[in-house]
């Protein structure tokens, strides 16, 4: 029984320890489906998606879950990481200038995403393109949003830092 439990055990840390080398990490859990959400909060102007969050105000955290494929993009200056999160206020708030140009079509193959949270709660989430010639989100509300000007949203995305822990969880 003790040899049960003690490899099951290091079969687990095995298991966190490459997935921490290959960038399967962090595990997100969250507390409600985020798919079914759709957009948590009614976005007010979908050209510009931030601009109605007051980052100076509470505890904004942004995560940026970078696909496989996506991360496969060699992009000068970001984090090599499959998750990026930032709390800087002055971070986030640069979001607030990203403008976007919605025709409302639907995009097929979009496999990054952001997570917007304020105080732990998950406030808004978007799937995300990010190339170098070609950027922008996608949501169920409005639909594919390409970016109005073009590597800003990357600029910003290079100041997010790599997320560390292997766990997160998001209510």
């Amino acid at each position: 029984m003790k040899k049960t439990i003690a490899f099951a055990l290091s079969a687990i840390c095995l298991g966190l320890v490459v997935a921490y080398f290959i960038g399967l990490y962090p595990f997100f859990i969250f507390d409600k489906n985020p798919i079914s959400q759709a957009s948590i909060v009614a976005i007010k102007d979908e050209n510009k998606p931030f601009q109605q969050f007051n980052f100076q105000e509470g505890n904004y955290t942004a995560y940026v879950i970078i696909s496989v494929t996506d991360l496969m993009n060699s992009w000068a200056g970001i984090p090599r990481n499959r998750v990026l999160k930032s709390s800087d206020k002055q971070i986030l708030s640069q979001l607030k200038n990203c403008e976007f140009i919605s025709n409302g079509s639907d995009s097929l193959k979009i496999e990054s995403r952001i997570y917007l949270l304020k105080n732990d709660s998950l406030i808004y989430q978007s799937g995300l393109v990010l190339d170098q010639d070609f950027e922008g989100i996608h949501n169920n509300d409005s639909g594919w949003a390409e970016s109005k000007q073009k590597g800003q949203l990357l600029r910003i995305l290079r100041q997010f830092e790599a997320e560390t822990k292997p766990v997160v969880f998001i209510q």
